[in-house]
C-alpha cells in the first residue's frame, strides 16, 4: 500500500504549483503515483485528513493535461463509480472528468468515440440525476457554470433520444426525463441548450404540454406546462427572458407546430384550452403565458382570442389566492407586454382590450364583493 503522507505530499505540490501543468510533469506524477493507486487511495484512505480534497484538486489538474485526458477511457469504471460516491467532491470531480475527456479531444471521430463509451457505461442517468437532485451545483459554484460543461450537452442529447425511443408504457421514466428538461431550461444557458439546433429538445416539453391526454395525462401536462414556463423564462431575471434569436425562432416555431397538430390549429387555441381546464391546469397556464406573453408573437396571439382576456381579466375565474395571484400576475404581464409594444398597442382594434386589461390591473388581484345597499325589510305581522 503507498504511503499516504508521500501521495498526501506529492499530490499537494501538484495541485497547487502556480503555473499550467505540461505533460511531461504530468507523466513524472503518475510514474511515481499511477493512476489505480490514486483512485485506491479516494476509495480507501477517506478518513486521513485533508488526503481527499488534495487529491481531487491533484487529478483536476492531471486531467485538464493532454496526456491526462487522454488517460480517462481506461479508467472509465472509476469515473462511474465517482458520479454515484457518497463525497460531494468526488462526484464534482467524476463530471469534470467527463469533461475533460469531451474538451481535450481534437477530432469529431474521437468525440464521437468518448460519447459512445459515455453511453456505454451509463453515465448519462448519473449525469442526470446529479443535476436534478443538485448534487454538483454548490461544487460547481453555480447550476449556470455547470450548463455551459460539454456533458451536459451529451446528456441533453441522451435525454431527446431516449424520449424518442419510450412508449406509453414507460410513464415514469419519461415524466422524469421531461422535468429534467424543465429544470435545465431554468437557466438561460439551459434553455438556450433546449432550444438550439434543427430538432430541439425542448419540443418534447412543448408536445407534452398541449397533447390531449385525458384524465391519466393529467400530471404530465401539468409538470410540462411548469416546465415550459421555466424555458420561457419564469425563473429567470427579467432581463434573461428573451433568449438568442435561434432559440427565440425555435421556440415559437414549435408551438405553432404543435397547434397546427392540433384540433385548436392555433397557439391562442391551445393557450385558451389549457386555460378552460381545472385551477391547477389554469394555474400552470398562467404561469406559462405570464413569460410568453414577452414575445409579440405571443401577444398577438393572446389579443386575437377574447375568450383568454376574458378569463383572465374576471376576478371570480379563480376562488383560491394562489389561483387569484396567478390570473393578477397573468393579466399584468399581458398588459405591460401590450403597453410597451408600440406596434400593437397602436392598433385601434386592441384599444378596448388595452382599457380592459387596465381596469384589470387597478382592481388588484382579489375578488372583491360589491357593497350592495341595505334595503328595508317588510315583514306582515304575525297573526295570533
Amino acid at each position: 500500500m503507498v504511503d499516504s503522507s508521500q501521495l498526501l505530499e506529492a499530490a499537494s505540490d501538484f495541485a497547487h504549483y502556480t503555473g499550467a501543468h505540461s505533460d511531461d510533469s504530468a507523466r513524472d506524477f503518475l510514474n511515481r503515483f499511477p493512476l489505480p493507486v490514486i483512485f485506491s487511495a479516494l476509495q480507501t484512505q477517506f478518513d486521513v485528513p485533508g488526503l481527499e480534497n488534495t487529491l481531487v484538486t491533484c487529478l483536476e489538474r492531471l486531467f485538464n493535461t493532454k496526456l491526462g485526458a487522454s488517460l480517462i477511457p481506461q479508467y472509465m469504471p472509476f469515473v462511474q463509480v465517482g458520479l454515484q460516491a457518497d463525497s460531494q467532491a468526488v462526484r464534482s470531480l467524476a463530471c469534470k472528468t467527463v469533461t475533460c475527456l469531451i474538451e481535450n479531444l481534437d477530432n469529431d471521430h474521437k468525440v464521437a468515440a468518448s460519447v459512445r463509451l459515455i453511453k456505454d457505461f451509463n453515465m448519462y442517468p448519473l449525469l442526470l440525476d446529479c443535476f436534478i437532485k443538485g448534487k454538483m451545483l454548490p461544487c460547481w459554484g453555480c447550476s449556470s457554470s455547470f450548463l455551459k460543461c460539454p456533458c451536459v450537452k451529451v446528456v441533453i442529447s441522451s435525454i431527446d433520444g431516449r424520449l424518442q425511443s419510450l412508449d406509453a408504457l414507460d410513464r415514469d421514466e419519461c415524466e422524469t426525463a421531461l422535468e429534467s428538461l424543465g429544470h435545465m431550461g431554468s437557466y438561460i444557458q439551459g434553455a438556450t441548450l433546449l432550444l438550439s439546433g434543427s430538432s430541439p429538445a425542448a419540443r418534447h416539453v412543448i408536445d407534452a404540454a398541449f397533447e390531449g391526454q385525458g384524465p391519466t395525462g393529467h400530471g404530465k401536462q401539468l409538470f410540462t406546462l411548469h416546465a415550459l414556463g421555466n424555458i420561457s423564462g419564469k425563473t429567470r431575471s427579467e432581463n434573461s427572458i428573451i433568449l438568442n434569436a435561434e432559440a427565440e425562432v425555435n421556440l415559437r416555431r414549435l408551438i405553432y407546430e404543435t397547434a397546427s397538430r392540433s384540433t385548436k390549429l392555433t397557439p391562442s387555441g391551445l393557450f385558451l384550452s389549457v386555460l378552460q381546464q381545472d385551477s391547477e391546469m389554469r394555474l400552470a397556464g398562467y404561469r406559462m403565458l405570464s413569460e410568453l406573453v414577452a414575445r409579440p408573437w405571443c401577444l398577438m396571439e393572446i389579443c386575437s382570442k377574447q375568450e383568454i382576456i376574458n378569463k383572465v381579466t374576471d376576478p371570480s375565474t379563480e376562488t383560491t389566492k394562489i389561483g387569484m395571484e396567478g390570473r393578477y400576475d397573468c393579466c399584468k404581464a399581458i398588459h405591460k407586454s401590450l403597453t410597451v409594444s408600440s406596434r400593437v398597442s397602436a392598433n385601434p382594434a386592441f384599444a378596448g382590450i388595452a382599457a380592459k386589461l387596465q381596469e384589470a390591473v387597478e382592481m388588484g388581484p382579489y375578488l372583491i364583493k360589491r357593497h350592495v345597499e341595505a334595503q328595508p325589510a317588510v315583514m306582515t305581522a304575525d297573526r295570533f
